[in-house]
């Protein structure tokens, strides 16, 4: 195996030749069977740190310029989705990856896309009030409000940590207050349960 991507800020265990890349690029695009955005790849894969920075764009670029991925302009963003010969070699070279690498990446992306849901469908306020922030959580179904929480914390860290829970999930934060504010704790154990 030849040991040719930059490794600056990639695990150990990362993808560690630029095919290895590539394969997983498109690998995780097959996977998913929807079209990933160049910032979405750069989210996926530093967050885990599977890939460097500058491998994602030469894989992405490299992989357009040989057919297996293509790469379109959809809603202002540049949007890549496999062909039928990156399917082709990301059968064949899958082997090559480890199980683990692909497992990460692939949980890596179904987090994010749950939470870009979980962001268009719910919403989180924060406002300073002079003695700190007041952080409004918003749970919806639909256009409907279902409930309504506002917390007053002390500073902006603790605001955003609230905001990047309650995104992370919203039916934990309400399934939890119904619980607690009827007592029958069963519902959170059942929700926990179910996901």
């Amino acid at each position: 195996m030849t040991f040719d991507a930059l490794q600056g800020g990639v695990k150990d265990w990362g993808p560690w030749s630029i095919r290895d890349i590539r394969t997983l690029v498109c690998y995780l695009l097959n996977t998913l069977g929807q079209a990933i955005s160049h910032e979405d790849f750069v989210e996926i894969f530093i967050r885990e740190g599977l890939v460097n920075y500058f491998e994602i764009g030469d894989a992405l670029s490299e992989l357009v310029k040989g057919g297996s991925i293509h790469c379109e302009e959809i809603d202002g963003r540049q949007m890549y989705s496999i062909t039928e010969t990156g399917i082709i070699a990301s059968n064949e070279l899958l082997s090559d990856l480890h199980i683990s690498v692909r497992e990460r990446a692939a949980a890596a992306a179904l987090r994010l896309f749950s939470r870009r849901r979980s962001e268009k469908e719910h919403a989180v306020e924060i406002t300073e009030n002079g003695k700190g922030f007041l952080v409004i959580l918003t749970v919806r179904d639909l256009n409907t409000e279902l409930m309504s929480i506002r917390v007053p914390v002390a500073d902006l860290t603790q605001a955003n940590l609230l905001r990047d829970r309650f995104y992370d999930d919203p039916g934990a934060v309400y399934t939890g207050t119904l619980a607690l504010l009827t007592g029958d704790l069963s519902l959170l154990t059942e929700y926990l349960n179910n996901k």
